[in-house]
């Protein structure tokens, strides 16, 4: 599967971010996650070979930047605040870190 991530911005706020779950031989879209967090930045995606790891930046105003992890099948299973507005996230000796 490729996986994507996608955010809507209305009236200057970003709307809830999204993850799309694309079949790689046809193209279409499999699945359609809703993160529960606002803002997935740019390449802020990370998959290996059992998770999924989306960044946020929230909304710059009332919800801070946060980290979802989620199964290979879209399924959330955790979501950490890490606060502030972060735009990267990078992999490193099996360790996740934020900037």
């Amino acid at each position: 599967n490729i996986y994507v991530i996608g955010s809507h911005w209305t009236g200057g706020t970003p709307d809830e971010g999204k993850l799309f779950i694309v079949n790689k031989n046809s193209f279409t879209i499999q699945k359609t996650v809703l993160l529960g967090k606002k803002n997935p930045y740019g390449h802020s995606i990370i998959c290996t070979s059992n998770y999924i790891y989306v960044l946020t930046t929230g909304d710059y105003s009332s919800e801070e930047g946060a980290i979802v992890k989620l199964d290979l099948d879209g399924n959330i299973l955790k979501t950490t605040e890490v606060g502030g507005s972060p735009t990267g996230i990078y992999l490193a000796n099996n360790k996740i870190y934020i900037t």
